[in-house]
């Protein structure tokens, strides 16, 4: 019976673990950048008055839960768009 010698077996090991760490670690950064730019991003666009420069669209969203509009207004010199409650 032939065995490999144990250190070959340690340092597929080590390799393997250190492997399945890093993809741990790019996972959990994955959600943490998800949760604080991405939710962050719709929210800093949205607000009660309506910023110079930005003009209405026809473009209204309707929550389907709550039943709330939200009015979407957009600004043809920087492209940036704005989301607005109406009542």
């Amino acid at each position: 019976m032939h065995m490999e010698p144990p250190s070959l077996w340690r340092k597929y090991n080590e390799i393997h673990h250190r492997y399945y760490i890093l993809q741990i670690i790019i996972v959990i950064l994955c959600i943490l950048l998800g949760y604080f730019i991405y939710d962050k991003r719709f929210k800093r666009n949205h607000g009660v008055k309506v910023p110079d420069g930005f003009q209405s669209t026809d473009e209204i969203n309707i929550d389907p839960v709550t039943g709330e509009k939200t009015r979407v207004y957009y600004n043809p010199d920087t492209g940036e768009r704005f989301y607005k409650k109406e009542k």
